[in-house]
């Protein structure tokens, strides 16, 4: 009977569990959790280069593995968490923004457009209260003093490298020679004279740590055209020509210096790569080189050449020479600058007007368009493009001073205060 009872029991004490586990069974949810990345916002929506971008989001790094991509241009990542990515924005001069791309091992995601604000260089003199032209750099119109202690100098190229501001010019020394020189942040880079009458620097090259310099050595003979290479100079000519050189350009270790040799009377258009120099294609007996940009395998120059009394605007690409519109019955015009934006080339100058008067403009794929609104006295220095938008440096003449100019998609922008006498000899942006 008692082992009836006890049988029965366990019996009784099974059911219960078993009952008990089949009540505690939570249904599975067939619906998979959602792990592909989400973008709310970003901002800010415009910025510069190296500044902060932060996107805020959902699911944005997934086992801390994320990617950003601006326009296509990767990012530097800065830190990121699931709601919250930090980058660096990259320089986005060739399209000026676009849309905002997130990657995760879980998928992609495309957020809103970001507009890209270049930062615009821009190097001259102002005449300052006490009647003395000083060196200046205008950093988005801001000005910034060079450190100089000479009270005559002249600023002609700048350069810029990663967050380095490289800046080259010529001070006039007490005893009248003349001293290259390069500033880089504000400090003074050496560079060693070689002319018995002093040197002159025009153009700035830099790749990784080393700093190229294109010039002129003013000897008792002649003109020479010289190069320095992290401040020690070597001459580009022989003792007995002529020559003169402008700027310098490059593609890794590969640097070009653009100007102009002088022999039998005839002034050619050249380049010399690595030391060794080619004249280029020109027309008449005078022609000039004076830029230039490195694309690739596709080496651009610009400058001009003189027919007849006229100067006729011209690049050569890969050594093949294109001659540039001009307004007819007038001096011509003169091209100063080059730059390639995707596939589309431009060459910025300046033409002359049937008043005598130059004003800046611009060439896209050889088409002629004006730089300015204005028909003061102004002229063109350089030209840089961000994505659509077209930049010329120069001046222009206001009345009773000439100002230092940065034209926009034509549109006037004075870098130098009311009032004083400025030029624009060069500018960068990034």
């Amino acid at each position: 009977m008692k082992k009836t009872i006890v049988v029965s029991m366990i019996g009784l004490a099974a059911l219960i569990i078993t009952s008990c586990k089949k009540d505690s069974t939570v249904p599975v949810d067939p619906t998979p959790v959602d792990l592909t990345p989400k973008i709310t916002s970003i901002s800010p929506t415009e910025g510069r280069f190296d500044s902060i971008l932060t996107i805020t989001g959902k699911n944005l790094s997934i086992s801390g593995a994320t990617e950003v991509k601006i326009a296509g241009v990767s990012t530097t990542l800065v830190s990121a968490n699931d709601s919250i990515v930090r980058v660096k924005i990259p320089s986005l001069l060739v399209s000026g923004g676009g849309t905002v791309d997130l990657t995760t091992s879980k998928g992609s995601v495309t957020g809103p457009s970001f507009k890209y604000l270049p930062d615009v260089y821009v190097i001259g003199t102002e005449r300052n209260a006490q009647s003395i032209d000083a060196p200046l750099i205008w950093r988005n119109g801001t000005a910034i003093a060079i450190n100089t202690t000479s009270t005559e100098v002249g600023l002609t190229s700048i350069a810029l490298s990663g967050s380095d501001v490289y800046v080259s010019g010529n001070e006039l020394q007490t005893n009248g020679i003349q001293l290259p020189r390069i500033w880089r942040n504000q400090s003074l880079l050496s560079l060693s004279n070689s002319g018995n009458l002093g040197d002159y620097v025009q153009g700035i090259y830099v790749n990784g740590s080393t700093v190229y310099a294109s010039g002129n050595a003013n000897t008792p003979t002649n003109m020479r055209a010289i190069m320095w290479s992290n401040g020690t100079p070597s001459s580009l000519t022989s003792a007995t020509n002529n020559s003169y050189c402008y700027n310098a350009v490059g593609s890794g270790s590969e640097v070009y210096i653009v100007g102009y040799d002088v022999s039998s009377q005839t002034v050619s258009p050249c380049y010399w790569k690595n030391g060794t120099r080619t004249n280029l294609s020109g027309q008449g007996s005078f022609g000039e080189a004076n830029n230039g940009i490195i694309v690739g395998t596709d080496v651009y120059f610009s400058g001009y050449t003189i027919a007849n009394g006229v100067n006729i605007p011209c690049y050569w690409k890969n050594g093949v020479r294109t001659d540039l519109p001009y307004d007819a019955n007038t001096g011509g015009a003169i091209a100063v600058g080059i730059t390639v934006n995707g596939t589309d080339v431009y060459i910025g100058g300046y033409k002359y007007l049937p008043s005598g008067n130059t004003v800046p403009v611009y060439w896209k794929n050889g088409t002629l368009y004006n730089g300015s609104n204005s028909t003061n006295f102004s002229r063109a220095t350089e030209i840089a493009v961000c994505g659509t938008d077209v930049y010329l440096s120069g001046y222009e003449s206001l009345g009773n001073y000439t100002a230092a100019m940065v034209w926009k998609n034509g549109v006037a922008i004075r870098q130098s205060a009311v009032g004083r006498h400025a030029f624009a000899n060069d500018f960068a942006i990034r």
